[in-house]
């Protein structure tokens, strides 16, 4: 415990925030609990994380999620460490709007330089259901911007994504890579607009953001195959975002890289049969790929 690196999280304290200047101290080594010298209230050492009010050690915790995380079944967790479902179900409930909050707070704020931004949406089946999730990334770091989940691929979903996108940019001016869906084209086109006033009544007229750059790859399909590409210059040159798009390190020709990048972490059931239309079909190799490192990543705790 190093009060230092605290501050107190009530939000009636005039201290409230201030880390390192000596007004938090140890109250109970023993509960864990510090004491803020500003408003004499006392506090746990877990508060503001998901950790708070868990009677479970944080390591039991954080190994359950990260088997979680990496798509191991939750029956096979619960039976493992003898845990309840609702349990473990309530944790990962929890650690999802913990992270969530953090991610508004780091990422969200308007204070990075995006460069280069991919979208794209996955088919994802879960219990009785089959959802959308859209998602999008930042190229050069890929940094996670943020995702969206929807019963249907349609306006809403993608304009929710793309205004997670502008919450998290400090200037319009990237280039975006998109596929062929049409919304794409229309929601950064019209989330990504500045009002101009001029003094007179009404409303002022939305432009553009300068620097704005759209690219859109179409692919075409035979037999759920990939036969051909095709580039459109939705917004801007094609000087510009071939330029940009070299500039930042990215040689892919098609937006997904976001895609695989969200395939590593949300793995898909492998009897999932895709939605009328999709083209996202498991392979049995992979199914049996993926049952196999789930067996190996139980192996050293059942050793244990």
């Amino acid at each position: 415990m190093n009060p230092q690196q605290r501050f107190c999280p009530n939000v009636d304290c005039p201290a409230r925030g201030q880390a390192g200047q000596g007004t938090i101290t140890v109250h109970s080594w023993k509960e864990r609990r510090y004491r803020c010298q500003v408003c004499r209230r006392t506090f746990a050492a877990t508060t503001g994380t998901l950790f708070y009010g868990l009677q479970t050690e944080a390591v039991l915790v954080i190994v359950v999620l990260s088997l979680l995380s990496w798509g191991c079944p939750l029956q096979a967790v619960v039976v493992t460490f003898g845990l309840d479902e609702r349990t473990v179900a309530a944790w990962l409930q929890r650690a999802g709007q913990h992270c969530q909050q953090v991610h508004q707070y780091l990422v969200q704020q308007g204070q990075i330089d995006l460069q280069h931004v991919q979208a794209d949406e996955l088919w994802v089946k879960l219990v009785g259901q089959r959802v959308w999730q859209a998602m999008a990334l930042a190229a050069p770091s890929r940094l996670w911007l943020g995702g969206v989940i929807s019963p249907q691929r349609d306006k809403v979903l993608i304009r929710a994504l793309v205004q997670q996108i502008r919450a998290c940019a400090v200037s319009g001016g990237i280039l975006v890579c998109v596929d062929g869906l049409a919304s794409y084209i229309t929601a950064f086109l019209r989330v990504f607009r500045n009002p101009i006033y001029t003094g007179c009544r009404g409303r002022p007229r939305l432009v553009v953001e300068p620097g704005l750059l759209i690219g859109q790859v179409v692919k075409r399909y035979a037999a759920r195959r990939v036969v051909s590409t095709s580039q459109r210059v939705i917004h801007g040159t094609a000087k510009a975002i071939w330029c940009g798009a070299h500039y930042h390190g990215n040689r892919q020709r098609h937006p997904h890289r976001v895609h695989r990048t969200a395939q590593r972490h949300l793995p898909q059931p492998s009897d999932a049969p895709g939605p009328p239309g999709s083209r996202h079909r498991p392979h049995a190799g992979h199914a049996r790929s993926r049952h196999v490192a789930r067996r190996r990543q139980l192996q050293p705790l059942l050793a244990a």
